[in-house]
């Protein structure tokens, strides 16, 4: 059983959750969730906020699932524990973001590392005058 105070600093939290997707999804995108109560108003703040009923099936209405996010994380555990074994909270993001890469490019026509070399090509240098 939760003490009060847990649940209380669970829904403070969740507000923290539209914060997040504020500031880092358009509103102009589509966003599938779970039915967790901290996605409840996004519909209200001008998101189309679909929802999946996991106690009724993984699939509604069509494309309407979570499936390609669960999928994503189960490949990133499973390489945090096999490949690297532990992460810091320094470098989780750098961690997603490889896996998020890894995840993207799975269905690629071109290699992986093709791709990768192509955008380290591109990246432009900044000279010592411009980082000061």
């Amino acid at each position: 059983m939760r003490h009060s105070s847990e649940v209380k600093g669970r829904i403070k939290d969740m507000f923290g959750m539209v914060t997040q997707i504020n500031n880092y999804v358009s509103p102009k995108d589509r966003v599938i969730t779970d039915q967790h109560p901290g996605y409840a108003k996004l519909n209200e703040i001008g998101y189309k906020h679909q929802t999946v009923k996991h106690h009724v099936t993984y699939l509604t209405e069509g494309d309407v699932h979570v499936q390609n996010v669960e999928s994503m994380w189960s490949n990133l555990k499973r390489g945090i524990y096999g490949v690297y074994r532990h992460v810091s909270k320094k470098y989780l993001q750098a961690y997603f973001d490889e896996y998020s890469f890894r995840y993207n490019h799975r269905n690629s026509s071109v290699s992986m590392f093709d791709v990768l070399l192509a955008q380290a090509s591109s990246v432009k240098v900044l000279g010592a005058s411009l980082l000061s």
